[in-house]
């Protein structure tokens, strides 16, 4: 071998070392980094997955304290229990649900669980299932691409951390990014099936519930047959639009006969079209953003900037990335619309973190023979989860878990027939059997001016009613709109 040659053994065993060197110090000093860097990133992976678990563990004992956690399963045990979820104007029994039906079909099978702390708890493992999900698919088709389980499991833990205190709340969008990750599964293994349509079929149905589960995932279907249109697979596309549209349809007419089509007229478009825009609230959301699955989106587009002239030596990963990305693109106006609503958030574009995951795990690839791209990967990891654990601090974490639903169950039990929870219609749903209308229906309808008949509220709820409130601090709606209740008692610790 010439002075000047490397030798196979050499490259392999200096990975990170594009520009080999004959001189032996320099291959040592090379390894040293190597196996430091290496030490590093797999501390910091640790650490990582350790504070993920941390978060995992701490939101399923804290999820009955958070407030909008029974507001939310309310719409579930109400049809657990026959009872109507959407309301029309004329009504009064609103629930203020202004969400698709398949959220309620999904959890309520935790209304057969007959205590109620342990209910929560199930809701809280089964949104925990739900948000690792697209995680767990997205891995395993990076494990069934370059057969890496150690690449697999950093995606894993890269898409779970992106927003890790989604944890706490019991989300509405975690089941739309789902369903639209789920109908990206089904299209990529209908490549590489002998008979696709199987696959096929499961995608339309993902992508036809997901705007059932949120009015923002309405783009989903549309997004998919265009990916699969701009692809070149123009007969797939239109085989998907075609099952997708006709389980639209039968999804439509189904609900629709279900609920009543004034109802879900009301509680789904007209109601949410007309809360008014809130500056402040849209720049909260984008700060919180940035910090979250933002940051991410800044990584990946600046490692990508920087590596432009060069392509990686698998074109498969743009295929897997391309309609994952576009899927959260074709969401973002919308989401952005619902973000500068009065009362939303950044989980309105839920999916985009998703997307901005897979730009940094395409930077890390791209990086892949650079030993710092690695440890910066692993920083971010553990920044997101140390985020979650922050969230948790702020509102109060608990470590064990607490019997809280339990216990206002009981004393409404003890006042059946007299207790009115406005940020808890769970409880005299269980109690009373019937909806009441909540503090949240309330506020906004009387924002949009769509308030139901007087007449129609002063019936609403016993003439002699507790009205019993908790966190967070009453708006005063009820008080405002039932004045002829009997007293109010102040409810923060429990009954």
């Amino acid at each position: 071998m010439c002075s000047g040659e490397v030798s196979a053994l050499q490259i392999r065993q200096t990975p990170w070392d594009t520009t080999p060197s004959p001189d032996h110090g320099q291959t040592n000093r090379s390894r040293r980094i190597v196996k430091l860097t290496f030490r590093i990133h797999s501390l910091l992976i640790l650490l990582a997955a350790a504070a993920l678990l941390a978060v995992v563990w701490a939101s399923v004992c804290t999820v009955e304290r958070i407030y909008w956690n029974p507001t939310r399963l309310a719409a579930a045990y109400a049809v657990a229990h026959g009872l109507d979820p959407y309301a029309p104007q004329a009504s009064a029994a609103q629930l203020g649900w202004l969400y698709g039906p398949v959220y309620a079909l999904v959890y309520a099978p935790v209304a057969a669980i007959p205590d109620l702390s342990c209910a929560f708890m199930a809701a809280a493992l089964i949104n925990t299932i739900l948000y690792a999900l697209p995680a767990v698919l997205l891995a395993w088709i990076v494990w069934r691409t370059w057969r890496s389980a150690a690449f697999a499991a950093l995606a894993a833990l890269t898409l779970t951390t992106a927003y890790s205190d989604t944890f706490l709340w019991i989300h509405v969008d975690v089941i739309a990014a789902a369903l639209g990750i789920v109908a990206l599964w089904a299209l990529l293994l209908a490549r590489e099936s002998r008979s696709p349509c199987g696959w096929v079929g499961l995608a339309a149905m993902a992508a036809a519930l997901a705007p059932w589960a949120k009015q923002l995932a309405v783009a989903v279907p549309a997004a998919m047959a265009a990916w699969l249109w701009w692809s070149g697979e123009r007969r797939r596309a239109i085989q998907f639009s075609a099952l997708a549209a006709g389980a639209t349809l039968l999804l439509t007419a189904g609900f629709v006969q279900w609920f009543g089509a004034d109802a879900l007229w009301f509680s789904m478009v007209a109601r949410p079209a007309k809360i008014p825009f809130s500056l402040q609230t849209g720049a909260l959301s984008a700060g919180r953003l940035f910090f979250t699955g933002g940051l991410w989106f800044v990584v990946g587009i600046l490692l990508l900037w920087l590596r432009a002239r060069q392509r990686p030596g698998d074109d498969h990963l743009y295929r897997i990335t391309l309609p994952v990305t576009w899927l959260a693109v074709t969401s973002l106006p919308l989401g952005l619309i619902a973000c500068f609503k009065l009362g939303g958030g950044p989980n309105s574009i839920h999916a985009l973190y998703y997307a901005t995951a897979w730009l940094a795990l395409l930077a890390t690839w791209l990086w892949r023979n650079y030993p710092t791209s690695r440890i910066a990967v692993a920083t971010i990891l553990l920044l997101g989860a140390l985020n979650g654990i922050r969230d948790h601090l702020v509102r109060g974490v608990y470590w064990m878990p607490t019997h809280y639903q339990r216990e206002t169950l009981a004393w409404a039990k003890a006042h059946q027939g007299h207790a009115y929870f406005p940020w808890n219609p769970l409880v005299t749903i269980l109690t009373d059997h019937q909806v009441y209308p909540t503090e949240d229906a309330l506020y906004y309808q009387r924002l949009t001016g769509l308030q139901s008949p007087p007449a129609a509220l002063a019936v609403a709820v016993p003439s002699d009613a507790i009205i019993v409130y908790h966190d967070p601090e009453p708006r005063g709606a009820a008080v405002a709109e039932l004045r002829n209740a009997r007293k109010w008692v102040a409810l923060h610790n429990g009954p």
